[in-house]
């Protein structure tokens, strides 16, 4: 007798209603994914499709949605999250922003300064347009 899961009668038969599910989804699942995202620029294409797997797993399991149902639509329309990419770059506009209105903590401050306030560059093509400066990384010499 061989057994399988049936996703199906189990998002039938849970045991907490989808709007506690969307809570606890939220609580643990989301905001942990949310917590380090401008660390995850960068990464490869396959790593950031794992997260963004988990993000669906989610969503599939605060809409009752089964395992080969459509969740993309789910994701967009109902409850407003972006795919994980997308999330990252919100979240390094957010930070970079938070910089820009001097509301971050000095030390990141520091990091996005503006093209306009450098006396040497003041006269750019960068300067009208409010470019940031990319602060260039230390490199060990090893």
């Amino acid at each position: 007798m061989t057994w399988e899961w049936n996703w199906t009668w189990e998002l039938d038969h849970l045991l907490f209603d989808p709007s506690d599910a969307s809570t606890l989804v939220h609580a643990f699942v989301v905001s942990r994914l949310d917590c380090c995202s401008t660390l995850y620029h960068g990464l490869p294409a396959c790593q950031i499709g794992s997260l963004n797997r988990v993000l669906h797993i989610a969503a599939r399991l605060v809409g009752c949605i089964p395992k080969f149902g459509q969740v993309t639509e789910y994701i967009r329309d109902e409850l407003h999250w972006l795919p994980y990419p997308h999330r990252i770059a919100y979240r390094i506009s957010a930070l970079v922003r938070c910089c820009i209105e001097g509301l971050a903590p000095p030390y990141l401050r520091e990091l996005c300064c503006s093209t306009t306030q450098v006396q040497h560059r003041c006269c750019l093509r960068s300067a009208t347009q409010a470019d940031l400066i990319v602060p260039r990384s230390l490199e060990d010499c090893h």
